[in-house]
């Protein structure tokens, strides 16, 4: 529909073909997601978005703005054949930058989110010593689906939205900044951060993670891949981040919560501005995965919101500096 004829829609007509949007968009993602998952367990690997994961680290809007949440994840899972990490609306790119499209290009959906916080400022929410207490309380409404392109699809551009992000190649080394990071989580969470000879997990009964020691993975990167995951498990707990756990592998809510806690790693790793790598097990969960996103359609979107709340999380109580040009979410 082009914007002439969307102008002549009522207003009720114009919020019905948003739903119908927003709907269709997230069939959509979910559908990407239920295919490349498919032919992961056909071809025996990984989900394609660990690919653009790896290779591209985090995709960021026109401004730079790294993208959060399911929209990370969609331009992940859409985004493994491009070759830059920068995404932008067709009217950005052509009308405000002047580029040219090269040839007839197709865009990827997003989810765009506005914040508002008109009605619920300075609500009074209680007293204390005769003073009122007050709190800033913010609406997040979802508004609509959007479409952007990603950079590569356009000449004309300045260059930097060609650039693609160097790499810290993965080596033996421990990583300092990550090493800083989990250990003022668990020092501020009181997490115990333990070492064993049986593989990696999170063991709610005494609320530790247990690693393998360092040297027993082939790299770096590796290493705090499946720390990231495990430390994401431990934010589970009503007074963290309060996600229903079941400890029963193959149950949908294992299912569910292996998904967050990887989603949380891949991007955790990213936003630390380093390389990563999915844990080798994971392969086993596929059919699982499978399973849940064709009985819970929302399932990835869902998991994709908890595992973003995960991260936060940790960065905050990891005290994490992060390596990114802007902090706010992007659209």
């Amino acid at each position: 529909m082009n914007s002439k004829d969307y102008k002549k829609l009522t207003p009720k007509e114009k919020a019905t073909l948003k739903a119908e949007t927003l709907k269709a968009s997230r069939e959509r993602v979910t559908q990407e997601t239920l295919d490349s998952i498919l032919a992961a367990r056909k071809n025996k690997t990984m989900p394609k978005w660990f690919k653009s994961w790896s290779d591209m680290g985090l995709h960021r809007n026109h401004e730079g703005t790294p993208y959060k949440g399911i929209n990370q994840f969609t331009l992940m899972l859409f985004g493994s054949t491009y070759t830059s990490p920068y995404w932008l609306s067709y009217r950005q790119a052509v009308q405000i930058l002047k580029a040219k499209p090269k040839g007839s290009i197709k865009g990827k959906g997003v989810h765009i989110y506005h914040y508002v916080d008109k009605k619920f400022k300075g609500e009074v929410i209680g007293t204390k010593d005769g003073e009122e207490i007050t709190e800033d309380r913010v609406i997040k409404v979802l508004a609509l689906a959007g479409t952007v392109f990603n950079a590569s699809l356009f000449e004309g551009l300045p260059s930097h939205y060609y650039n693609t992000p160097d790499k810290k190649a993965a080596t033996k080394e421990r990583l300092e900044d990550l090493d800083t990071v989990f250990n003022t989580y668990c020092k501020k969470t009181k997490v115990k951060l333990l070492e064993s000879g049986s593989g990696a997990f999170y063991r709610p009964s005494n609320d530790s993670v247990n690693m393998p020691s360092f040297d027993s993975f082939k790299d770096n990167v590796s290493y705090y891949s499946v720390l990231a995951h495990e430390v994401a498990h431990s934010t589970m707990t009503k007074e963290r981040c309060n996600r229903s756990g079941n400890n029963k592998f193959g149950s949908p809510k294992y299912a569910f919560e292996e998904l967050v806690a990887e989603l949380s790693s891949m991007f955790f790793m990213i936003e630390s501005g380093h390389q990563a790598a999915p844990k080798d097990d994971n392969i086993a969960y596929l059919d699982n995965w499978l399973n849940l996103l064709k009985d819970h359609k929302d399932a990835i979107f869902k998991a994709c919101s908890l595992a973003n709340q995960a991260v936060n999380f940790i960065q905050d109580k990891g005290q994490m500096n992060l390596n990114t040009e802007k902090e706010s979410a992007a659209a």
